[in-house]
């Protein structure tokens, strides 16, 4: 994993703890200093590493976040 992709997960964690819900690409882009085509990605390459998942194919919302995976690290 990729120091960009790692600030995008603790970046997810610590914004889902206070909000309760997910945050958009853009907000993303914006929390980590990084622009938003970066941030894409970025989630692309950790869906394929099963970090996030996607609600629907080709759909911008991910709503999970391999709990193992935060687990292990």
């Amino acid at each position: 994993m990729t120091k960009i992709q790692e600030n995008i997960v603790k970046f997810i964690i610590a914004y889902y703890g206070k909000n309760q819900f997910y945050p958009s690409y853009d907000e993303i882009a914006e929390g980590i200093c990084r622009n938003k085509s970066t941030v894409f990605t970025h989630m692309m390459k950790l869906e394929k590493e099963g970090i996030i998942i996607r609600k629907a194919e080709r759909s911008p919302q991910y709503r999970l976040i391999n709990m193992d995976f935060i687990l292990k690290n």
